[in-house]
């Protein structure tokens, strides 16, 4: 069940890398309106400001992509081990949500937010694997 969800989230990944951003008469990424790009410490300043980031650059992020195979490794590591307490199908429903929840972090306040939940995450199954 793992290799399948991890065969979709690639692929959808894949897929969504692909497409383009929808057209927009005005500038709809943080790079367009102030110039510059956002970094992992840039944080918006009013809800009336674009997103941070494109699909595209989501999803071409090294940042997202290394909390999610940290977290989805935790989590594999975590649901095979007897001892830890964590059963695979409950778990899969929780670390599918925390995915979405990143997506959202990452295009609209920062890739800090994605890293320390990740964190969060990752140290959560470490912990439950380690008993």
């Amino acid at each position: 069940m793992l290799r399948i969800f991890v065969v979709m989230m690639l692929w959808v990944g894949a897929a969504l890398a692909q497409l383009p951003d929808a057209p927009s008469a005005t500038p709809h990424t943080w790079e367009q309106v102030h110039g510059k790009s956002a970094g992992i410490v840039t944080f918006r300043t009013k809800w009336t400001d674009p997103a941070m980031r494109s699909n595209k650059q989501l999803l071409k992020s090294p940042v997202f992509w290394l909390v999610e195979a940290g977290m989805f490794t935790s989590y594999a590591v975590a649901c095979h081990n007897p001892n830890s307490g964590e059963e695979c199908s409950s778990e899969l429903a929780a670390v599918s949500g925390v995915t979405g929840l990143n997506y959202v972090a990452m295009r609209f306040f920062g890739e800090l937010h994605v890293a320390l939940i990740g964190a969060y995450v990752t140290t959560h199954y470490a912990r439950s694997a380690s008993k």
